[in-house]
């Protein structure tokens, strides 16, 4: 390997300099126990990488976008593979990765994961059985955000192969019913009949009335649990006539939040996600929450990283919402935030990658733009006309676009920033 200095590479990270030219198959030398963080970064040089024995861990995003990588093995001596090691990595078409380490597929390629799924399927793409599986079964949880890809790109093919993956069981009716929804309104007409037939064919009327009814049992046994079982399922803290939520501790997928505790009113949602101790089994895929009418604020961080939180029913007494109130809340479709709320905050729904609909009310008279930040689905935000200040970052490139009324204050206010936007 005349090109690459591999001892200098692994003290220094960041490869790139040290590659002077052509292809490399890469032999990392015997003794080497560690590969660091960005040690390969950007290498499209690299088509191979052979890996020695002593090898037992490799940093975060140490092969990342090396495109020109097309065989990945992997040892059984590796025990660590740290986040998005080999994200980026297009080129791959032969990975084999250990057992062990198959069922963190997501962890380790990222955002590749669908792509890899169809190269799989495909015949481009060869992998080991277990690795197979695990990107099957990480294409079933990702639902979400796959689903709403085909739909609008019309890819009924695709929505069909996709379908054909739940063979264990079908997909869960809400999911079934928002896809449905979403592919109405978009005018996916072909779509959404396909998805009804889905239904009717796992879901029979007389099966879907049965779930309609266990549903409304269930709900209406929630509300009428004891003040000993709210305090199993929420912790809160009353201050002055007041009480807080300040964690969630169930498991129920249809969580409705009582008005009062202890005959106290319940004015503020502090935190939701359960702290560490309380998982003593993981999250249900899917859960929707509805606030109790009385309530005054969503604060600060409240429902961060609550990644199975796919719907939130806001109560029109709100009228604060904190910055990141629902940040990396990757499940959320859709929300509508109430009248009275007047300020927008910065990153209020960063990371929201399955957001495609958001209701901006009329009060609303200050917005920070960047409350809409990696929120991929989701194509433009309605205002209303008061809007006074827009807050921005000079010189970002804005993807989430703005629909404004014609001749109104905020048309003139957005006529200042580098949001895209058109007037309607």
């Amino acid at each position: 390997m005349p090109n690459l200095d591999i001892w200098d590479v692994l003290l220094r990270g960041f490869a790139r300099p040290y590659v002077r030219s052509g292809p490399v198959e890469l032999e990392v030398p015997d003794g080497i126990c560690e590969i660091w963080e960005h040690a390969f970064m950007f290498c499209k040089e690299i088509t191979g990488v052979s890996f020695p024995r002593s090898l037992t861990m490799i940093y975060r995003e140490a092969f990342r976008d090396c495109t020109g990588l097309v065989r990945l093995e992997v040892p059984d001596n590796v025990k660590t593979i740290e986040k998005s090691a080999f994200e980026g990595c297009s080129g791959l078409r032969e990975i084999r990765l250990p057992d062990a380490l198959s069922g963190q597929v997501r962890h380790i390629f990222g955002a590749d994961v669908e792509r890899m799924f169809l190269d799989v399927r495909s015949g481009k793409l060869k992998v080991n059985p277990r690795l197979a599986a695990a990107l099957t079964s990480a294409m079933r949880r990702s639902w979400d955000t796959h689903a709403i890809d085909l739909i609008y790109d019309e890819d009924c093919e695709g929505m069909e192969q996709y379908l054909a993956l739940w063979d264990k069981g079908p997909v869960p009716i809400r999911r079934l019913d928002d896809a449905i929804e979403l592919s109405r309104e978009e005018n996916r007409m072909e779509m959404a009949a396909m998805l009804i037939a889905y239904k009717n064919k796992h879901y029979p009327p007389a099966k879907q009335e049965a779930m309609r009814l266990r549903e409304a049992e269930r709900a209406l046994r929630f509300r009428e649990r004891t003040l000993t079982d709210w305090r199993k399922l929420f912790s809160y803290e009353i201050w002055k006539g007041k009480a807080s939520i300040t964690q969630y501790r169930g498991y129920e997928k249809w969580i409705e939040v009582p008005a009062t505790l202890e005959g106290v009113p319940v004015t503020a949602i502090k935190n939701w996600k359960r702290r560490r101790q309380y998982k003593a089994r993981p999250e249900p895929e899917s859960y929707r929450v509805i606030l109790p009418e009385g309530l005054r604020e969503i604060c600060d961080k409240a429902f961060e990283s609550c990644k199975s939180l796919t719907e939130i029913v806001i109560p029109s007494t709100v009228d604060v919402i904190g910055e990141r109130a629902f940040q990396c809340c990757t499940s959320l479709k859709r929300i509508a935030i109430p009248e009275g709320v007047s300020v927008l905050h910065g990153s209020t729904f960063l990371c929201c990658t399955a957001l495609t609909s958001v209701h901006i009310p009329e009060s609303l008279t200050t917005i920070n733009w960047n409350a809409f930040d990696c929120c991929s689905n989701l194509q433009e935000v309605v205002l209303p006309p008061n809007v006074v200040s827009i807050y921005t970052n000079r010189g970002y490139e804005y993807k989430v676009a703005a629909v404004v009324p014609k001749g109104s204050q905020t048309e003139q206010t957005i006529r200042n920033t580098q949001i895209p936007y058109r007037v309607e």
